[in-house]
């Protein structure tokens, strides 16, 4: 996943070249010489695909770290609640930030572990059907949508 947005960058970069190519033939005396638009393309796609890899990744690996200091019960329902959630990645990292915030401001008080585990049980029992809260996570998420993807959502 990591190594194919550089090469989604790469290939976007490979069609814009070769069209920049194409118009040269055509338009000469504007652009530069042959083949010197491709490989800068190339290497301009390249350049964005990582880029845009990096920042989605550094993006995403606060929010998976804030799961360590969780009781185990949490943790395992928060991840069983996004797996049953089955949506994109960034609305799952969203709605696991919110449950790990919840989670954190009901479990901050607690000073023993056995206390957290109690709390947390509690918590989760009080969340109620994990297939149901999926479906309105869920149901809440695709509200939340701008409007453009909701039109292309309901056109396809």
């Amino acid at each position: 996943m990591r190594v194919m947005r550089i090469i989604v960058g790469i290939l976007i970069g490979v069609v814009i070249g070769a069209a920049l190519e194409s118009l040269n033939i055509f338009f000469a005396f504007l652009l530069p010489p042959l083949f010197v638009l491709l490989p800068l393309a190339v290497l301009i796609g390249g350049c964005v695909g990582a880029l845009v890899k990096g920042t989605k990744d550094a993006r995403f690996l606060g929010e998976t770290q804030n799961l360590e200091h969780l009781p185990a019960g949490a943790v395992e329902f928060i991840k069983r609640v996004l797996k049953k959630m089955r949506y994109r990645r960034e609305v799952r990292q969203d709605v696991q930030a919110e449950l790990t915030a919840h989670f954190e401001d009901e479990l901050k008080d607690c000073t023993t572990d056995e206390q957290k585990q109690q709390k947390a049980q509690q918590l989760i029992t009080n969340f109620g059907d994990l297939k149901l809260l999926a479906i309105l996570l869920r149901r809440a998420k695709k509200r939340c949508r701008p409007l453009w993807r909701t039109i292309v959502a309901r056109t396809f």
